[in-house]
């Protein structure tokens, strides 16, 4: 076997591992190709979070013009549904007169987690932002996430 092949070899080998198991047959948001809209022309740069009992999805549309913010929502993740234009353009000569995307969320409490474990804990003094992360496999447990976070003390 000649190298070409080896490398040409591991790399199928790759992205057979890497590959998503199952691809949902058709977009779970599509374009509306309607002229005018938001989102006439494409979608991209999902952000989907949940709140409460259902997700949402922050995404980019595409006109023609420029790139604008939409919402839409879901309760199975499969089945969206669009809110509407969540960011508009600013009006003419402003800095987003042709794009404006928003592509995440700041939550507004400073804990982080996937509902049962802290992952991230931030917090801000008139020194500074700190912030500690779970980053050790995901091992600490809530109380010793705040525990660190309440007995760190600055340097100095």
């Amino acid at each position: 076997m000649t190298l070409v092949h080896t490398v040409v070899d591991r790399c199928t080998r790759l992205i057979r591992r890497l590959s998503t198991p199952y691809k949902y047959p058709e977009l779970v948001l599509a374009p509306s190709f309607r002229r005018g809209e938001y989102d006439a022309l494409g979608i991209d740069a999902p952000f989907v979070f949940r709140h409460k009992r259902r997700y949402y999805m922050i995404h980019i549309g595409f006109d023609g013009v420029g790139y604008r913010t939409g919402l839409a929502s879901s309760r199975d993740l499969l089945h969206w549904e669009k809110e509407g234009l969540l960011v508009d353009r600013g009006p003419e000569g402003s800095a987003t007169e042709f794009n404006v995307a928003l592509t995440w969320v700041i939550r507004e409490n400073e804990l982080f987690g996937d509902g049962k474990h802290l992952r991230l804990v931030s917090w801000e003094t008139p020194q500074g932002v700190y912030w500690v992360a779970n980053t050790l496999l995901g091992t600490l447990t809530n109380e010793q996430m705040l525990g660190i976070a309440e007995s760190t003390r600055r340097f100095g």
